[in-house]
């Protein structure tokens, strides 16, 4: 998808994820210690993107940028959530 359209795909990859899965994460992050949750999510991210190098290596580039775009932010979105809270923990 080279172009507009790749653009576009990428961005909606980036966020549908935040919309869709917006409350779950702030339900997480109330229910939960959020310094915890936060350590947490950026451990996984972390995780995540060791692991883009050898799939853009292995795979097409553009599977690996939309499932990176998919990803990343579906697991950042309980970090958000905890990190902008008002209520003291």
């Amino acid at each position: 998808m080279p172009g507009p359209l790749g653009v576009l795909a990428v961005r909606l990859a980036d966020s549908v994820p935040a919309l869709v899965f917006g409350l779950h994460g702030g339900l997480v992050a109330d229910r939960s210690d959020r310094r915890r949750v936060m350590v947490l999510a950026d451990v996984t991210r972390g995780t995540g993107l060791l692991f883009i190098g050898p799939l853009f290596a292995a795979f097409a580039p553009r599977t690996v940028f939309l499932a990176a775009a998919i990803s990343l932010p579906l697991v950042g979105v309980a970090a958000i959530a905890a990190a902008r809270a008002r209520v003291p923990a």
